[in-house]
């Protein structure tokens, strides 16, 4: 039994479920909004368990039993519960007490992770989503991979000193960037960062990650898969919507998109990268610029890879179904 931790619409989840079951095998999906229930969480000299409920959307109530499942797909979302709040006299009693209850819940909440990652076939982990974009920069670094020049600035005046310095600048979240409201989201894409966007800034404002503009050739998406990289070129630099951040999709005129083999040395850089942050798949974005440099921008744990797999030919989905089935 394959047991898949993922979101309500992942597509690609999907995808990769269907070829589990084409390949005759089952599992169980449970999306970060489905609550679970801790039944036993047993830890011994001789042997260490776990057994909880899932309470699916329409109402069913599986039983999931760590013994029975062979591999662990961490694709998104999270673990979650919810137990009803207690009720006392005593208000600030009342809220300390609850607040302890929820901190020990989320303790066994992430222990489930822990244990399904540490003692089974398994790709991802709930731990990847606390990667660092600035660590991976420096890890990237010191195993010889190029990065662009990064800066962490709040002022002004050091503002327009690096952009004078490179000529021209892009400005990106240092974390995953996205915002979610009732009306309206926020995703935090690449930005141009030009003369007219410095003259806007207030001489001080909240630390910001900038990076230079390189001139590319074109940008790569590649897919980590336990040693194994995939890798498609992509010519965004040729439309203005795009040229500075390719998930300004034009669906009007898409970006060319092909397949590419990376050089050896850059590939074997990747999968060290890769290992030193203890990630066993996951989305790498980099860039091969006007004067032939390879590189490395961030990796993603979960990003999507359809948009990779499907023009490219490159099955992903079944490869990753094809790791998951096996005993």
């Amino acid at each position: 039994m394959i047991l898949v931790l993922s979101e309500d619409k992942d597509y690609s989840t999907n995808q990769v479920l269907d070829w589990i079951k084409y390949f005759g095998k089952s599992y169980i999906r449970i999306n970060g909004s489905n609550l679970i229930t801790i039944k036993e969480i047993k830890i011994t000299n001789t042997e260490v368990n776990v057994k909880f409920e899932v309470k699916l959307h329409n109402g069913e109530i599986i039983v999931v039993d760590s013994n029975e499942i062979t591999s662990y797909w961490y694709r998104r979302g999270f673990f979650i519960s919810k137990h009803e709040d207690i009720h006392i006299f005593d208000k600030i009693m009342q809220d300390e007490l609850n607040a302890e209850i929820r901190e020990q819940e989320r303790t066994y909440l992430d222990y489930l992770n822990f244990y399904f990652v540490n003692n089974k076939r398994r790709l991802g982990n709930c731990e990847d989503n606390a990667t660092d974009k600035l660590k991976n920069l420096q890890i990237a670094k010191s195993i010889g991979i190029s990065i662009p020049d990064t800066r962490i600035l709040g002022s002004k005046k050091e503002l327009q000193e690096f952009f004078l310095k490179k000529g021209s600048l892009i400005s990106k979240p240092a974390s995953q960037g996205s915002a979610y409201g009732t009306m309206s989201n926020l995703n935090g894409f690449t930005t141009l960062v030009d003369e007219n966007f410095i003259d806007d800034c207030n001489d001080n404002f909240f630390p910001t990650l900038f990076q230079e503009c390189l001139d590319k050739k074109f940008e790569l998406r590649c897919f980590y898969l336990n040693d194994t990289i995939y890798s498609m070129a992509i010519f965004s630099q040729n439309d203005d919507k795009t040229k500075v951040d390719f998930r300004n999709y034009n669906t009007k005129k898409p970006n060319r998109t092909v397949p590419f083999k990376l050089p050896e040395e850059i590939h074997y850089s990747l999968v060290e990268f890769m290992k030193k942050i203890n990630m066993n798949c996951g989305s790498i974005d980099l860039i091969y610029t006007t004067n032939n440099r390879f590189v490395f921008l961030e990796v993603n744990p979960v990003g999507q890879f359809y948009q990779l797999s499907y023009p490219c030919n490159y099955q992903i989905e079944k490869k990753i179904a094809e790791y998951l089935i096996q005993d």
